[in-house]
């Protein structure tokens, strides 16, 4: 177990959950470790999306971290149970997989161990690319059909969001993630059991590939395209979620499917290293928590199984997008460019837009108002701090004309049809 956890020493941006479990520190030395860690961690990738003036002092300053250390716990708390999740996982899969070929879910990469990890589903969202596999000679073809049917037919509800253990998606009667994105043998979408079952076996019959792992065991795996245009059949499957949270929140409809393009690519079991989960990765202990506080007036903050849910998490990541509006950005005047910069604020937070322009929050502000929506655009994206953020505008707003143009051209053809 030790070069078990060397590998997660070195793959996993915070090890420390792993080094005390591996009796490298103690835990008074862990506990000074992992302030570091969540002060230097959580400033990079958490904080990004942390919009509260408390907690950004609290992160930037010692005396802040002192007084707001409630604040720091609620994060630590959500990336502890985060690593221990992945080190149950990679304890479990690396034996049979190896140690440095054990896959972890991502935003944009779902991820499922079956049959006591000895088998995988792996959809890459990006890439357009469905990969199952098994280890193992023995049952292998069993053990494959049945994953090969379990991915296929994975819930796209969210109700198999037990990503870091090996249970068998249950078919919960849910419209498939991958619904209208695969087809068979035969050019027919897979929707069913009956019809994933059949095309398992022809798959396995025709296109099965033999690899080994480091150590000699034999992975029996196939490898499955999905359509062209699969990511925005995904989205369909939130069109009225979406259309919901608009209305409720007044936030535009093409801005929220901009985001969760982004974000996650459609992909309800999305899972980021900064502990953001769901469709528009919501950290539970920042961005949850100022939407339980501030919105729903409640104590708390989501769980990260409510945040699996679709229409949870549009309904809280939507939300937050209204604390950035009306709380944190509300002193800029220009609708237009308060929205880019709540873009670029649920990236990499709202205490970051106006350190672009100056640290002393007023004259941010006033520099901000002196701009026209296109100058504040090129400036964010050129002058943020954060290069990821700097992308990020780039991205959101191209998905954002996209989507815009599509409601154009549907409010054309339905204007057509009534004159019909």
């Amino acid at each position: 177990m030790k070069s078990a956890n060397r590998f997660l020493t070195t793959a996993l941006p915070l090890s420390l959950v792993t080094m005390l479990a591996a009796g490298c520190v103690s835990e008074r030395t862990l506990q000074r470790q992992l302030e570091r860690e969540v002060r230097q961690q959580v400033a990079r990738e958490v904080a990004t999306r942390v919009d509260s003036p408390l907690l950004e002092r609290a992160l930037r300053h010692e005396q802040g971290f002192s007084e707001h250390r409630h604040l720091i716990e609620f994060l630590q708390r959500d990336i502890e149970r985060q690593q221990l999740d992945v080190v149950g996982l990679v304890r479990a899969a690396a034996p049979l997989w190896g140690q440095h070929n054990v896959r972890e879910p991502t935003p944009l990469q779902l991820v499922r161990y079956l049959d006591d990890f000895r088998a995988r589903g792996m959809v890459d969202f990006d890439a357009g690319q469905v990969q199952v596999e098994t280890v193992g000679e023995a049952g292998f073809r069993r053990r494959l059909r049945e994953a090969i049917v379990a991915t296929l037919l994975t819930p796209g509800d969210g109700s198999a969001a037990d990503l870091f253990g090996s249970t068998r998606f249950e078919q919960t009667g849910a419209v498939p993630l991958l619904a209208g994105q695969v087809r068979d043998q035969d050019g027919v979408l897979v929707r069913w059991e009956w019809r994933a079952g059949r095309y398992a076996d022809w798959l396995i019959d025709n296109r099965l590939i033999i690899d080994r792992t480091p150590d000699g065991r034999p992975v029996y795996r196939v490898d499955i395209p999905l359509e062209e245009g699969n990511r925005e059949v995904r989205g369909l499957q939130y069109e009225a979620l979406v259309r919901r949270a608009s209305r409720q929140y007044g936030i535009s409809e093409s801005l929220i499917y901009s985001i969760i393009e982004v974000e996650s690519s459609f992909n309800p079991y999305a899972v980021s290293p900064a502990s953001a989960y769901g469709l528009m990765q919501v950290v539970p202990s920042t961005a949850g928590r100022d939407v339980y506080q501030r919105v729903k007036r409640r104590p708390g903050q989501p769980t990260r199984e409510r945040l699996f849910q679709p229409d949870y998490n549009i309904d809280i990541g939507t939300a937050y997008l209204t604390i950035l509006r009306d709380v944190y950005l509300v002193d800029i005047r220009d609708p237009r460019s308060r929205e880019l910069a709540m873009i670029s604020a649920y990236n990499g937070g709202a205490g970051s837009v106006l350190r672009t322009f100056h640290s002393n929050r007023s004259e941010a502000i006033r520099q901000i108002n002196q701009l026209t929506p296109e100058q504040l655009y090129q400036r964010l994206n050129r002058d943020h701090p954060f290069a990821e953020t700097r992308h990020y505008i780039y991205k959101v707003m191209q998905a954002r004309q996209r989507y815009d143009a599509r409601a154009v051209a549907l409010s054309e053809f339905d204007g057509l049809e009534s004159h019909n």
